[in-house]
């Protein structure tokens, strides 16, 4: 098997940026559509956007970034992260993280605008975890019925990354 970069910092992003991580890459309606975390030197984030016809050479979207801080004292005013996108009913929804061990929900159309949830954030460190985890990354969510699961990595107190779930609606 044969690996190579498809997306760098250097080539593809036309605003500075001092790294691109944490990708999460759907196919739909008939594209590849790749978001991502764009890291700035002083621990800044937000969310950049891209498509590819073939999943190798990608066009970066002139809306970029696509999701940014909120507003100062917010749980997100730090940074935006990105965590799980998925699509259902035809509405993107994509958990992003804030440097508060928060997330928030947040909607989109075209998987470009972006709406954020009123009730932001809707689920927090300190409401889940019982005490056992002091920070949070990786979510990915499974609905249940009529319930959303939240699936995520926790770094506990034991200096140990676990695995968590939180239940919502």
């Amino acid at each position: 098997m044969e690996g190579r970069v498809i997306y760098s910092v250097e080539k593809d992003i036309p605003y500075f940026t001092y790294s691109v991580d944490q990708a999460q890459i759907m196919f739909d309606n008939g594209k590849f559509k790749i978001w991502f975390e764009n890291l700035y030197n002083a621990g800044h984030g937000d969310i950049g956007y891209a498509e590819s016809n073939d999943g190798l050479i990608w066009q970066i979207s002139d809306y970029n970034p696509v999701l940014t801080a909120g507003q100062p004292g917010s749980w997100d005013d730090y940074t935006v992260g990105l965590g799980y996108i998925f699509k259902e009913n035809g509405i993107y929804k994509l958990y992003s993280l804030g440097a508060q061990n928060a997330m928030g929900m947040v909607y989109s159309s075209d998987g470009i605008h972006w709406t954020k949830e009123v009730t932001n954030p809707v689920f927090k460190l300190s409401d889940v975890s019982n005490g056992w985890c002091t920070k949070i990354s990786y979510p990915f969510s499974v609905m249940n019925g009529n319930d959303y699961r939240i699936y995520y990595s926790g770094y506990g107190k034991d200096n140990q990354f676990h695995l968590g779930v939180a239940f919502g609606q």
